[in-house]
């Protein structure tokens, strides 16, 4: 009975390296494929660690890799395969929509706040926030909601839209492998395509950059101790001498005044710079999800 039991585990444990070995195979051959065409750097890895590629493609430079990302359920994590691709010139300036998934990431950047929309035809489900809301309306055309809808609304996908003043990113993490080289080729385009439907023109440009930006209220912070109450000054030890009766004070020597180096005021220490909203964004999301080159990827289901 036991032994039966050992070959039954024993062939799942088996089956199961097998299956994931045939995927990462299959998808180190479409994405070097894909690299050789495309002119990509390929890095090949270890027999069983996943591979990557990056490069540049119609000018956005363009990487891929698999990584692994900790779920709600610490003890468990689920691997993804992460493409990312930046712009190089920003859409408008402080700007982000994610899926329902990427909602706490959006609620960690402090730079930017929950934006709602004027036009219509935006799904409630997935979130919006902007820095500058003027700007953002301009920019958030019918049309271009049609985009990031269609964008965010992609299958066992989490995405993410990001841009700041100088350059935006797109970034999608999805459980599937892309194993097919076909596969590849069709989600490429798509993103490309909707980049290219996203870029102001130099006409937008001007309409955008004509709106005021927000006024961002900088709250000082309060030193409890001067909030406190200060006792009374003293006066010097002279003042006191000089107002007395003279006798009280015959006989008292007077004290010699000292000099005193004047004290230098401190310095006030600046506040360091605040990260640009793409630049924070990025850095949170990547500490989220750490590329792990020891993970082996799944196949979709």
């Amino acid at each position: 009975m036991w032994l039966f039991l050992w070959f039954i585990v024993a062939a799942i444990i088996l089956g199961a390296t097998a299956w994931s070995s045939l995927i990462l195979y299959q998808q180190k051959q479409a994405w070097q494929s894909y690299a050789k065409k495309h002119g990509l750097v390929f890095i090949k890895r270890k027999f069983f660690e996943p591979s990557e590629m990056n490069g540049v493609i119609n000018g956005y430079n363009v990487s891929f890799f698999t990584a692994e990302q900790q779920d709600i359920d610490e003890r468990k994590n689920r691997l993804l395969t992460v493409i990312q691709i930046n712009t190089n010139e920003a859409f408008v300036d402080g700007f982000a929509c994610v899926s329902p998934n990427m909602q706490t990431f959006l609620g960690s950047l402090a730079a930017i706040k929950p934006h709602k929309l004027k036009v219509k035809g935006w799904n409630p489900k997935n979130f919006l926030s902007s820095r500058n809301k003027g700007r953002v309306d301009v920019f958030m055309t019918e049309e271009r909601v049609k985009i990031l809808t269609s964008m965010l609304s992609m299958k066992n996908a989490d995405v993410l839209v990001l841009s700041d003043e100088t350059e935006a990113v797109i970034r999608i993490e999805t459980s599937n492998p892309l194993q097919q080289e076909a596969q590849i080729e069709k989600l490429v385009l798509k993103l490309l395509t909707c980049i290219k439907k996203l870029k102001v023109s130099d006409e937008e440009r001007v309409a955008i950059n004509a709106v005021a930006k927000d006024v961002v209220v900088v709250e000082e912070e309060i030193d409890p101790e001067a909030q406190a109450v200060q006792p009374a000054k003293q006066k010097p030890i002279e003042e006191i001498i000089e107002e007395a009766p003279e006798e009280i004070v015959e006989g008292i020597e007077k004290p010699k005044k000292e000099l005193v180096a004047d004290k230098k005021k401190p310095k006030k220490k600046s506040k360091p710079k605040a990260k640009p909203v793409l630049e924070q964004g990025i850095d949170i999301v990547e500490s989220e999800v750490k590329a792990s080159p020891t993970s082996t990827p799944t196949k979709e289901e």
